[in-house]
């Protein structure tokens, strides 16, 4: 008798039970990969914005943006209409389309970042930490239950990057299981901090990252 060339049963239980098995190793490394591509996309955005903060204050004599400012004069609408445009550049890619958070390109457009509180209404020429040190901007997140992330802040409002992590000082970041996020410094460099160090406000290294004003007494 004749063999026919199709798969018996056996055979295809057989490869479909390897290609799980493959799939179950590549899953891991390829999210790992669209996380690094993600938190690589929202360093850029951050450098972005840096530049643009950078031009900013050289244009108004070192005055930062005043924390009163809403609506049309909150500072992702100060920036968007002279300095950074794109409004891709406000939302980080760890901030995911919802019926909340649409996806917008006008009006009151989903922003996932926020500045250092403390910046707001002060001088760059006053500043007394070194600005590679001083946080200025970062993701604008809130702590949930868990480790998941809630994005608030739209393009009407000066949002504070400052997270008060209740509950424990770990698991708000936007990646590396939740415990790191991208951090824009006063001299215009990002890096990566993690959620502890980030939230860090009262070591004097605590306050050198998120005070304009503190100086060292034995610098």
């Amino acid at each position: 008798m004749k063999r026919t060339n199709a798969f018996t049963l056996i055979e295809l239980l057989v490869v479909i039970s390897i290609i799980a098995i493959l799939a179950a190793f590549a899953l891991p490394v390829l999210m790992k990969s669209m996380e690094r591509a993600r938190a690589t996309e929202c360093a850029n955005n951050l450098n972005q914005l840096g530049k643009g903060f950078t031009q900013f204050l050289m244009d108004s004599d070192d005055s930062m943006f005043s924390i009163q400012g809403t609506g049309d004069d909150a500072w992702p609408k100060v920036m968007q209409r002279k300095y950074v445009q794109g409004w891709k550049v406000y939302r980080s890619p760890f901030d995911k389309v919802t019926d909340v958070r649409p996806k917008d390109e006008t009006g009151n457009v989903p922003v996932s970042y926020g500045i250092n509180e403390k910046l707001f209404d002060t001088l760059k020429s006053k500043w007394k930490p070194p600005t590679s040190k001083l946080i200025f901007a970062a993701p604008a997140v809130q702590k949930t239950p868990g480790k998941t992330i809630r994005w608030e802040a739209d393009a009407f409002s000066n949002q504070n990057c400052k997270v008060k992590a209740g509950g424990g000082s770990e698991g708000f970041g936007t990646h590396q299981e939740r415990d790191t996020l991208n951090v824009l410094f006063a001299d215009a460099h990002t890096a990566p901090m993690s959620c502890k160090d980030f939230s860090d406000e009262s070591s004097e290294n605590g306050k050198e990252r998120w005070d304009p004003t503190f100086e060292r007494e034995n610098p």
